[in-house]
């Protein structure tokens, strides 16, 4: 989270260039508990993530 600097000493947001690090996102869930709607949602989100966000 980017804030703005209050404080010489205080820390600073720097984004990060490439290669910019990459993560893999799983989720899983029982087959006797079905995922609720907002896991849904989340899931739903999730997959259409282009590898950009």
């Amino acid at each position: 989270m980017a804030t703005r600097a209050e404080r010489p000493d205080s820390p600073v947001y720097r984004s990060l260039r490439h290669p910019r690090p990459q993560r893999t996102v799983s989720a899983i869930w029982t087959k006797q508990r079905p995922p609720t709607r907002a896991a849904g949602e989340f899931l739903r989100i999730v997959e259409g993530w282009n590898g950009e966000n």
